[in-house]
């Protein structure tokens, strides 16, 4: 493919539009809320692709009448990687998480809590515990920028900030390592992709909204926001739920009660990214899903639990998941990573490196100095060697696993919130076995591993993908994503501290999530001082059947061609993204295998401008409303209508 080089000034102006995007996107989330929903915690970040269309606009404008200026595919897709990666990194479950995680025990230990006991393990450079830094944090109607704040938290900000970035270069390795397997080799479609580079290799948005089915696509979203958005003002106006709507609602009585919660949601942008996943994935993860519904409904009916315990095990069903993805993903790729390690230590010449983002020496080094680095943090900051080893050995495995997820499945949000490493060393070690100083730090690492719903990791092989498919230099790219995520972490860990201090933690000028978060972590550790249990052999029991059902399914799968099942869409079915998509793909699969079936893939390669209309117009609408009412200072509005839990 010819190349395409990547302009400097395209570079300077991602990194601009990056570091302005980054700021409003930790306001919209942490006070604002006018969107109705977490764009950063969503496969697909809306404002990157609202950007990507301004790119669009900006070519058919002044790039028309100066060819010169015109932002090449390549460059625009550089600018979109630009501005999702930084948004991932400052994002809803990522950056704006930790503040609130760190200040919270200060704040509110009491006698009842007993959260002072944790205090003597925080040190002042993973926290700041003066009373100003606290008092200001929480009440609000203060400046971050006054010196004695600052110099409380320059030492937390320098050492959790160098903490994501090195947990970021080993991502960054890992793709390195798993590209070519999985891009060249394997050919994953990466269907998320599909939607920015449908955009960006139309040069401008006249060329794009030359397809009918995609104008259409577009049209039928931004409509039905926009009367959202009106029925929020004047309530009189009707609106169509796409939120969150419990189904459990309709039916309070035993035994459907017990399916709580049965969530339904129609957002435009699931719809149209579920229309690009593989049939027998969309397939494999209701029905999955549905079955785990019908057994949970099966466990209260028959009073299964009522002697209480951790069953019906989803959390450790959900780790044996995990542990046969891995060793599927692995067993396929054991050929390919011995030559690759080959390669790294000068022992052959194949597979060649040249076109790679870093080569395979520089990627097998910074993997082999990164993960003792983080152990090594661990164990300085208090936690117990053993511990430490365990939790990021878990934690990098599972990383690589959720990645391929992305990478293939290409679902519209991704919530694993089932699988935590500290959860499973707690039920597999029991947790008398951890210290109070190992409870600590776990505490506050939840806020890179609650739900991992923000996902750097496949947002970077993301733009290792597109660069091939747009000419794009490979090599380029290392230094675009190293930018893009130093952008999100520094100035998404100082604006939202400076909405903290402005508004203060402990009002209602702030969203709450975060808190809650804060809240969730500290009050978990509480629970396994106060209740410590040894290892629990029914966990360990629910692992192991999860397990083989795994394997079973993608042994099944290996043996009988045209198989309908697939062993990923089992393991999402015990994801909580789940509890929200699953109409969605129940829909759209019937929907898609109709098309399929009665017209072939002529029909399907011309329907699918319709769905990424509908993505695209989505993304757009939200976007164009929540700057809107940022603007004009409205509140209670929502393009979607509001959760209805």
């Amino acid at each position: 493919m010819r190349t395409s080089p990547i302009r400097p000034a395209t570079v300077l102006l991602g990194l601009a539009i990056s570091a302005a995007h980054t700021v409003w996107i930790v306001h919209e989330e942490t006070v604002w809320g006018h969107l109705g929903t977490s764009i950063s915690a969503a496969s697909l970040v809306s404002s990157s692709v609202a950007v990507l269309m301004l790119l669009l606009i900006y070519n058919a404008g002044i790039g028309g009448l100066r060819p010169g200026l015109r932002l090449r595919p390549s460059e625009m897709m550089a600018v979109f990687t630009m501005v999702t990666v930084s948004a991932v990194m400052a994002g809803f479950d990522l950056i704006q998480n930790l503040p609130p995680i760190l200040m919270l025990p200060f704040h509110y230990a009491n006698e009842a809590n007993r959260w002072s006991r944790f205090l003597t393990h925080i040190p002042s450079w993973l926290a700041p515990s003066s009373p100003e830094a606290v008092k200001g944090f929480f009440i609000g109607n203060t400046s971050f920028f006054q010196p004695e704040i600052l110099r409380a938290w320059a030492p937390p900000i320098a050492v959790w900030s160098g903490f994501i970035l090195v947990v970021a270069y080993s991502m960054l390795c890992m793709n390195v390592i798993m590209r070519r397997r999985w891009v060249d080799e394997e050919r994953l479609s990466f269907p998320i992709l599909h939607v920015p580079l449908t955009m960006a290799q139309s040069d401008d948005v006249r060329a794009l909204f030359r397809s009918r089915a995609l104008a259409m696509g577009f049209a039928i979203p931004a409509c039905i926001e926009s009367l959202n958005v009106l029925h929020g003002l004047y309530p009189s106006i009707p609106g169509v739920q796409l939120n969150v709507f419990n189904l459990v609602r309709l039916m309070p009585t035993p035994p459907w009660n017990s399916l709580n919660p049965l969530f339904m949601s129609w957002a435009p942008i699931g719809i149209g990214l579920a229309f690009l996943m593989p049939l027998d994935l969309l397939l494999s993860c209701w029905v999955f899903y549905l079955l785990r519904k019908l057994f949970e409904m099966e466990w209260v009916t028959y009073g299964w639990g009522a002697g209480g315990g951790a069953f019906p095990y989803i959390r450790e069903i959900t780790y044996g998941a995990f542990a046969a993805g891995l060793i599927v993903l692995l067993r396929g790729s054991q050929g390919y990573l011995l030559r690759v390690l080959r390669r790294a230590l000068g022992l052959a010449r194949e597979p060649d490196d040249s076109d790679e983002v870093m080569s395979y020496r520089m990627a097998v080094t910074g993997l082999a100095v990164s993960g003792p680095l983080l152990v090594g943090f661990a164990i300085f900051a208090g936690m117990t060697p053993w511990v430490a080893v365990t939790f990021f050995c878990i934690y990098l495995l599972a990383t690589l696993v959720m990645t391929r997820i992305y990478a293939q499945v290409g679902a519209p949000v991704l919530e694993f919130y089932f699988f935590n490493p500290e959860s499973a060393i707690a039920a597999f070690a029991g947790s008398r076995a951890l210290s109070v100083a190992d409870q600590t730090l776990f505490s506050q690492f939840f806020w890179f591993n609650r739900c991992y719903r923000q996902h750097p990791m496949g947002h970077q092989i993301e733009s290792m993908r597109f660069a091939r498919s747009t000419g794009a230099r490979a090599r380029g790219m290392a230094g675009i994503i190293c930018a893009a995520t130093v952008i999100g972490v520094l100035i998404g860990f100082v604006t939202t501290l400076s909405i903290y201090y402005r508004y203060g933690g402990a009002t209602a000028k702030v969203m709450g999530w975060q808190v809650g978060v804060a809240n969730e972590t500290w009050a978990r550790a509480s629970g396994w001082i106060d209740s410590p249990q040894s290892a629990q052999p029914g966990a360990l029991t629910a692992a192991g059947v999860s397990f083989i059902v795994a394997l079973g399914i993608a042994a099944l799968r290996n043996a009988f061609l045209g198989f309908p099942l697939h062993p990923l869409g089992y393991l999402l079915a015990v994801s909580y993204a789940m509890e929200y998509i699953w109409a969605i793909f129940l829909v759209v699969w019937v929907v898609k295998a109709l098309i399929i079936r009665y017209g072939g893939l002529r029909a399907y390669w011309r329907a699918m401008p319709f769905f990424v209309g509908l993505v695209i117009g989505d993304a757009c609408t939200v976007v164009v409303w929540g700057i809107a009412a940022t603007a004009l200072g409205l509140r209670s509005i929502s393009p979607y209508l509001h959760h209805m839990w």
